[in-house]
């Protein structure tokens, strides 16, 4: 048993340190220090505010918004204005348009229909978006008084002079009043001659590429104005086509159906959706559908395949942002930015207290203060005895639920905004029962943290593990056995050959299961065992 004998254990200092109240004032701190760590931290990393530029028109925020505003022109324009006549009835099938609406309702951009069509809606941005094709524009916009202008040029000309920050797309040209980033960036897309490898564009990061769009002759639309994976629209239903063997959306094609007494029982994949037929000897198909084929080929490869680039010379898309909408985002941008410097600095002054009470409490918890007693750590009697792997589990359960609960935190804001009337208060209830709930997860993970050091120091790690108890048991109970004492009695020399084979046996069954990832494991520990 170890003695006191460190001088400066008799010290005043080091007894006002040591004693049990101040490791509890210091363990109550240092969970509600770990609270506001935790909140700071998860307000910190939810910060809409980028904190590598000081305006909002130079974020990456809007950045996003300008690119989904300029994509989701270009392809209204494409895919939508293209085909539409003078009355605004859609002119291709119903499954191009239902594939258009499929794409604004996916990317939760907001439309209404009305009696002149599909009308965008968009509360951040003006816009103007039309095609003109044989002589004729279709177009739709947002900005008041446009019907004032009869051409195309007077309504630009008349646009770009009340707008700033705007982006003009025409004649397959972009051109900007934004000066430029500095930052050139490369865009790789698709054409109709150019599939299998890309067509490339270079743009400064602050604007945006040109791209354009193609189709082929199976009914298939591609466009890439600014996405990296094209967006593809299918004039026919998918589910139809894949019955017949044409799979649109993988660009395959089958051919010769088997029926499924025609496949045998032994069978295998190494890639997708390709199988071999042991009983039969022959390769297959399968489709999403669940249909079986002899053949696939890709409809690239096919020799009636053909691909043509759109016109895209016609497509006019002018947009820039509301100058009262712009306002309020640069406050909101402000107070976000701010908001992340303050969560920031929370997260370093919490973290550097939050540190220095760590190690304080790990470096005196378990210490006996009983100046009579020789023992230099000690625990209570009552948790002395609670087994070590109930510490490990409360720790594990408190790592848990604080990722859990910093995840699920924008949930956690929409739960509890409706609680108090004024905005103030509810974010002032929301702070400080987050920093409880963290808190609480806290005192259990790093107080069992704590008592788990505690059973190290008091060397009672292993005697107090549930695990440890059970195997000491089991043993015992083996050793009263007669087959113990049997092999307890062998030579030295038939243990050592017995055991010689049976790690052979072992490895040898390793080997032979060597792709199984649930026997593997368990004979090389019993090899490692023996």
């Amino acid at each position: 048993m170890a003695t006191k004998s460190r001088k400066f254990e008799q010290a005043e200092w080091f007894k006002i340190f040591s004693a049990k109240k101040m490791r509890i004032i210091a363990f109550v701190l240092a969970c509600v220090i770990a609270g506001g760590f935790c909140l700071s931290l998860v307000l910190y990393a939810n910060s809409h505010a980028d904190s590598s530029s000081k305006s909002y028109l130079k974020s990456e925020s809007y950045k996003l918004a300008s690119n989904e505003m300029y994509e989701e022109l270009c392809v209204t324009a494409s895919a939508y204005l293209r085909y539409v006549d003078e009355d605004r009835n859609y002119t291709q099938s119903r499954h191009l348009l239902n594939d258009y609406l499929n794409y604004l309702d996916y990317n939760r951009y907001k439309y209404k229909k009305t009696e002149s069509g599909i009308q965008l809606i968009d509360s951040q941005f003006d816009y103007y978006v039309g095609i003109t094709q044989n002589g004729e524009t279709r177009y739709l916009s947002n900005i008041k008084d446009i019907e004032n202008y009869d051409s195309e040029t007077d309504k630009i000309k008349a646009f770009k002079s009340s707008h700033k920050n705007y982006i003009l797309r025409r004649d397959n040209e972009v051109m900007s009043d934004r000066t430029s980033s500095g930052q050139i960036v490369d865009y790789y897309y698709n054409t109709a001659e150019y599939q299998d490898n890309v067509t490339e564009e270079f743009y400064a990061d602050n604007l945006v590429p040109v791209g354009g769009s193609y189709y082929d002759n199976y009914g298939r639309y591609f466009y890439n104005y600014g996405n990296y994976d094209p967006i593809a629209f299918y004039n026919v239903d998918s589910r139809y086509n894949v019955i017949k063997g044409l799979d649109l959306k993988n660009g395959l094609k089958y051919s010769d159906r088997l029926e499924d007494e025609e496949i045998g029982d032994d069978y295998d994949t190494d890639d997708g959706n390709e199988y071999y037929d042991y009983d039969n000897g022959i390769y297959y198909y399968e489709d999403d559908y669940g249909n079986t084929w002899a053949k696939c080929e890709n409809l690239y490869d096919l020799p009636d395949y053909k691909a043509t680039d759109n016109d895209d010379s016609g497509i006019t898309v002018f947009f820039a942002p509301k100058a009262e909408k712009l306002t309020a985002m640069e406050k909101e941008f402000t107070e976000a930015l701010n908001d992340m410097y303050r969560a920031k600095l929370f997260v370093i002054v919490f973290g550097v207290i939050e540190f220095m009470l760590v190690c304080y409490l790990l470096l005196i918890c378990a210490y006996n203060a009983e100046p009579e007693s020789v023992e230099r750590w000690k625990q209570g009697n009552f948790l002395k005895k609670v087994p070590t792997e109930v510490y490990l589990i409360l720790m594990v359960l408190a790592i848990t639920f604080a990722f859990v609960f910093g995840a699920c935190w924008n949930y956690y804001v929409s739960i509890t905004k409706n609680i108090f009337d004024n905005a103030l208060a509810n974010s002032v209830f929301r702070n400080i029962l987050a920093v409880a709930l963290f808190a609480l997860a806290y005192f259990a993970g790093f107080g069992s943290l704590m008592e788990f050091v505690g059973k190290i120091k008091t060397r009672s790690i292993f005697k107090e593990s549930l695990i440890c108890r059970l195997c000491k048991f089991l043993w015992r109970k083996y050793k009263e056995t007669s087959l113990y004492h049997y092999f307890h009695g062998l030579p030295l020399g038939v243990k050592l050959s017995v055991r010689t084979i049976a790690i052979g046996v072992i490895l040898f069954l390793e080997s032979a299961y060597y792709s199984s990832a649930d026997v593997e494991p368990f004979l090389l520990v019993v090899a490692l065992i023996l």
